[in-house]
């Protein structure tokens, strides 16, 4: 299951087909500074919104006029599961008229929901209904409270499904996480009243790898230099690292399949013995930036063993191509929103297409989040690279699994 991303704001509603969009009211509102609302509805109308979220409860504020009690014209808020039908659905609330403000909340089965906003003035009725919602939040999760002037310390944590997230660690972070399961075993305080309810079954967490990701600062970005590097191993062969000039490098990449990479090398009758030396080396290919103070920072993109060398010369030209093929797993799944998009295509198999800046962390496994949309992210099954000396031939595609 993909999770689906945490409801953010009021912005995150989408419109709803057959119905009049929501809008927003910045001098009707509970406690934040823009609430929800319809437009004006004629008889038979009704106004919808919804957003998809992973959600184990959902907290809201509501209020509703009517110009006097007439229950066909409504207000309803719903949650429908991933996979379900409306016969499925949670109602959150369902009412047409309130005095002022109120709060409301529901617990869901932790998983993807899609949740419903609606508004309906029923056929010949010339009742006016107007509404608005706030303060929604989402508990993507179980949420622990510490109970006060308890020693020791208990935690309290609701029935249902207890949901761990890592995040990756910052530029530096290290973690050393055995292969395998880890298994937190009940453990009965020695003093103080008894709290834990323990299941029966064990708690067994599920290790993933971490991954490492850094920025930089604004004012060091606008003053570097974008670079790449090419260095053909030499350790298998008992020799140095061999670092390579290159004009251009092309790359296909695949989760669990041969990877496959292409490094055009100026002037074969330079590196063509060297590399020749090297014929058990990985050709590995990474981006990073140049400073003014001449320090680099760089990150590894691209991993293949070398595999073949091809030798292009001619009367005003010389040239040679190495290629290699790598079968990697993805090991470390992440989150990635990806700059500068600017292709999307829908393949005739169904599965998206997107092309976008290259981005440094960006691997086959990841989620790419391309747009603003609920929807607008797929697991990522191929990542295809082309980099040129001219900053227009750079180009990345990534490919939905």
């Amino acid at each position: 299951m993909i999770v689906k991303p945490a409801f953010k704001n009021i912005q995150s509603f989408s419109p709803v087909e057959g119905s009049k969009e929501l809008i927003f009211d910045s001098t009707t509102y509970e406690s934040l500074p823009v609430s929800i609302t319809h437009p004006t509805l004629a008889d038979g109308e009704r106004a919808a919104g919804m957003f998809t979220a992973y959600a184990s409860r959902i907290d809201v504020s509501y209020k509703f006029d009517t110009s006097f009690a007439d229950v066909d014209c409504y207000a309803l808020f719903i949650a429908v599961p991933e996979g379900g039908t409306f016969e499925d659905m949670v109602v959150i609330f369902n009412v047409w008229s309130t005095e002022d403000w109120r709060s409301t909340g529901q617990d869901l089965t932790p998983g993807n929901w899609t949740f419903y906003f609606v508004v309906e003035k029923a056929i010949d009725h010339y009742i006016d209904i107007q509404g608005w919602v706030d303060n929604i939040e989402i508990q993507p999760s179980l949420k622990m409270t510490l109970i006060g002037d308890i020693i020791p310390k208990v935690i309290e944590i609701p029935a249902g499904e207890l949901t761990i997230t890592a995040e990756a660690p910052g530029w530096g972070s290290s973690a050393l996480i055995p292969a395998e399961t880890l298994l937190i075993s009940a453990i009965i305080p020695s003093s103080g009243p008894v709290n834990a309810q323990i299941p029966v079954a064990p708690l067994v967490l599920s290790i993933r790898n971490p991954a490492g990701i850094w920025t930089l600062q604004p004012d060091r970005i606008a003053t570097a230099k974008t670079i790449y590097s090419c260095v053909l191993t030499g350790e298998p062969d008992g020799l140095s690292d061999l670092t390579l000039p290159m004009s251009s490098f092309q790359a296909w990449m695949r989760d669990g399949a041969p990877s496959y990479l292409s490094v055009v090398v100026p002037s074969s009758v330079t590196y063509a013995a060297d590399i020749a030396a090297r014929s058990n080396g990985e050709i590995v290919i990474s981006k990073g930036y140049k400073f003014t103070d001449d320090t680099e920072q760089m990150e590894e993109i691209i991993r293949s063993n070398y595999d073949s060398i091809r030798v292009d010369r001619g009367a005003r030209s010389d040239s040679l191509t190495m290629t290699g093929y790598k079968t990697t797993s993805s090991s470390a799944p992440k989150e990635r929103t990806l700059d500068g998009v600017s292709y999307y295509g829908l393949q005739a198999d169904g599965k998206r297409r997107v092309r976008a800046a290259l981005d440094l962390f960006l691997r086959v496994g990841d989620t790419a989040i391309y747009g603003a949309g609920a929807t607008d992210y797929f697991v990522v099954g191929t990542i295809t690279y082309y980099v040129a000396a001219d900053a227009a031939s750079i180009i990345m595609e990534a490919g939905e699994a």
